[in-house]
């Protein structure tokens, strides 16, 4: 919800059936796949924000007719996300992890399809299918130079469906991985927790102008901006929104507001993997190769207990 309110584009990554994307092989997927028809229902009624383009399962806008180079980061998730399942399979760096990997889970078959979106669905995801997700998410993000977006649970013990980064709320991978970040900057920011998707296309719009000084001072990484554009962001947000919260919005669903804390971090490319590792009471990998290694930006958010009126 964060992301969707506060960023400019918003790449996700959305399982596929066999066939592609085509109006017969979705058709067999949901035929196949109870769940994949559950999984697409709840994104169809984010279809506002994927038909504005803010939110899309391709990273920046390609011309088709283009050919494709061989050096270009691919725009799809799916090539980085296959690569971190193999790596968690073969590479001897992560071999205490390997009793978690299959990766064949993400084979182009209608059962890999089924048991992806049975884990999108419940609560508590597999490792073996989290993780590579999540790294390779993060590897897509670095090629890129796209921030991650995690939400690390809420504070007081309030949970929140906010995962992005496929971990529990105050998991000891969280916690391992907080250790391996730098801090860089650190906000708290009124949001909208609940919310249909026109709901969240009229806050970024009465907001624009106050998003986009926050965007851009998150982006540069300037903890004195970031904190004036955040205060400057909450004022109008209780000005133009406050008459909205707590309303029932154009799906009757009731619209609520929340508090969150986000800190942007400095993070190991590697973090999921390694955070993995720590959690097991294992050292992680050192890094390899000449240079000093990668290093991701990650904008993790916290849920506060808090609820506005």
């Amino acid at each position: 919800m964060a992301a969707l309110q506060l960023g400019d584009t918003i790449v996700t990554w959305l399982p596929t059936p066999p066939g592609g994307e085509t109006r017969e092989a979705l058709a067999e997927a949901v035929a196949h796949s109870p769940r994949y028809r559950r999984v697409l229902e709840t994104w169809a009624r984010l279809g506002p924000l994927w038909s504005s383009g803010l939110l899309r399962s391709l990273a920046l806008a390609t011309n088709a007719a283009d050919p494709p180079s061989p050096h270009a980061p691919s725009p799809d998730a799916l090539t980085s996300i296959l690569a971190a399942a193999h790596r968690l399979e073969r590479d001897p760096a992560w071999a205490a992890l390997r009793g978690f990997a299959h990766a064949e889970a993400f084979n182009p078959a209608d059962e890999s399809l089924d048991e992806l979106c049975a884990d999108l669905l419940k609560g508590g995801p597999d490792p073996g299918l989290a993780l590579p997700i999540t790294s390779g998410l993060d590897a897509f993000a670095l090629a890129h130079a796209l921030t991650s977006v995690r939400s690390v649970g809420a504070a007081a013990g309030l949970r929140q469906s906010l995962s992005t980064a496929g971990l529990s709320a105050g998991s000891l991978a969280q916690q391992a991985e907080a250790r391996l970040a730098r801090v860089t900057l650190s906000i708290g920011l009124p949001l909208l927790t609940q919310a249909s998707a026109k709901t969240i296309m009229l806050a970024r719009d009465v907001l624009e102008q106050e998003r986009l000084a926050l965007a851009t001072a998150i982006a540069a990484g300037s903890a004195t901006a970031a904190r004036a554009a955040s205060a400057s962001y909450a004022a109008a947000f209780k000005d133009r929104l406050g008459h909205v919260i707590g309303r029932d919005d154009d799906r009757r669903a009731r619209v609520v507001g929340g508090f969150a804390s986000l800190h942007l971090r400095e993070t190991p490319a590697d973090a999921a993997f390694m955070a993995a590792m720590l959690a097991l009471g294992k050292p992680p990998a050192a890094p390899r190769g000449p240079g000093q290694p990668p290093t991701l930006r990650t904008l993790t958010v916290t849920a506060m207990p808090v609820t506005l009126s």
